[in-house]
């Protein structure tokens, strides 16, 4: 996903955000609800230069291949990005955080360190990780639900796919058992696996498959 292309989403980025999430498992017999919502503008938005910074800081570190993104902001901690881009005949997770919640920073964009890590990833789980984000974006939607708290956190969910150009998407403190919840899951979970040492990788995999078969049978009914 280039810079230029990843701007006009960026910009209007929702800047909500820190409590940390539950490890609560969806029992497969529930019944998935939910949808993301559209990403805010920087004509709705009031803090645009805040979503211009995070581009700065974390999409231009960023593979320009990327695939798939997940970009998580607590209210109260560093942001982290996750890219998912090829690489050869399989696929690659990147995690970017900065070392200081850019949200607050005070210094320049130039300043600002970040902390980066990458791992591969079976392909199964990258490819299907690509369907079940398109499948979430192409229901994204306003909704009439009660304005959102300011603190706790919200995520963007982005998606760039030759011949249909770059999609987003956002949650914020999604309800615990809905879809959005269950995706940003997904993202949380493979950002663990990446920084995750040998051992407990396998069970991270099981559990991000685990969900996105859930999801995407959730999406087909």
């Amino acid at each position: 996903m280039s810079v230029p292309q990843t701007a006009a989403i960026l910009v209007g980025l929702v800047a909500l955000g820190g409590c940390g999430r539950g490890n609560a498992v969806i029992s497969p017999a529930v019944v998935l609800e939910g949808d993301l919502e559209p990403l805010q503008s920087a004509l709705t938005y009031h803090t645009p230069e805040y979503h211009v910074r995070l581009r700065q800081v974390l999409m231009k570190k960023a593979p320009d291949d990327s695939v798939l993104q997940f970009l998580v902001m607590p209210s109260f901690a560093p942001e982290t990005l996750l890219s998912l881009h090829r690489v050869g005949q399989g696929y690659e997770v990147v995690v970017i955080s900065p070392k200081e919640q850019i949200w607050y920073s005070k210094v320049s964009v130039g300043e600002i360190e970040c902390i980066e890590a990458r791992k591969s990833l079976p392909s199964a789980t990258a490819e299907q990780m690509c369907v079940v984000w398109k499948k979430m974006l192409l229901r994204t939607r306003y909704t009439e639900a009660a304005p959102t708290t300011l603190d706790g956190v919200a995520y963007a969910f982005l998606l760039s796919e030759q011949g249909l150009g770059d999609w987003g998407g956002r949650s914020s403190n999604p309800r615990p058992g809905t879809r959005p919840d269950v995706l940003a899951q997904i993202g949380e979970d493979v950002i663990a696996y990446v920084r995750a040492d040998a051992a407990s990788e396998q069970a991270l995999l099981t559990k991000v498959g685990s969900a996105l078969a859930q999801l995407e049978a959730s999406l087909a009914k």
